[in-house]
């Protein structure tokens, strides 16, 4: 780790083209920093994508109390929140489902993208998270030609407690930057 940095700040200072892990486990928290991830792009001009298991109603309305003005920018073409289907559902592989979601999402739509989101619903298993990390490791590899800055979403309060040292030090494998804050007392955000 380099320099540790507010989270908020770290945010404000994101570049082009980084894959970025967002840790937290106060949902409000992390609703916070992707609405400020997102806003910063949306103020841009950059086409941002918001990727979501949930009714896309549910992130309008978040978004909207945030003060992101959703009409506005769906509007302009700028704002996308698409509701997607767990790439395990995909007869082709998991792989291949996450590379069509991919390729959906930014579908006729200007580069550079901000994306945020998680690809597997829900990760509490083992080999959920083995999968959502391969999925990382995938996406990193071949992040050079994605011309976009991703936020990579965990909820740690739907996560075995056992198990989030071991995902968070996998995570930061697969990632140039990690953004964690957790009820213990761990605020920090930092390029790997």
């Amino acid at each position: 780790m380099k320099k540790l940095m507010d989270p908020m700040k770290f945010v404000d200072s994101l570049d082009t083209r980084k894959h970025v892990t967002l840790v937290y486990d106060d949902p409000s928290f992390g609703n916070m920093i992707q609405f400020r991830f997102i806003n910063n792009g949306l103020m841009k001009g950059e086409n941002c994508i918001y990727l979501t298991h949930e009714d896309p109603k549910i992130i309008k309305k978040e978004m909207d109390e945030s003060g992101i003005d959703v009409k506005k920018f769906v509007q302009k073409g700028l704002l996308h929140i698409q509701q997607i289907s767990s790439p395990e559902k995909d007869p082709k592989g998991i792989l291949i489902g996450y590379e069509n979601i991919i390729k959906q999402a930014t579908a006729d739509k200007k580069p550079p993208y901000r994306i945020v989101g998680r690809t597997i619903p829900n990760i509490e298993a083992e080999v959920a998270m083995s999968v959502q990390i391969a999925i990382e490791r995938m996406t990193h590899s071949i992040f050079e030609n994605l011309n976009s800055t991703v936020l990579c979403t965990y909820d740690f309060s739907e996560i075995p407690t056992k198990d989030h040292k071991m995902l968070v030090s996998r995570l930061c494998t697969y990632h140039h930057a990690a953004i964690v804050s957790t009820r213990s007392g761990i605020v920090m955000a930092d390029y790997l």
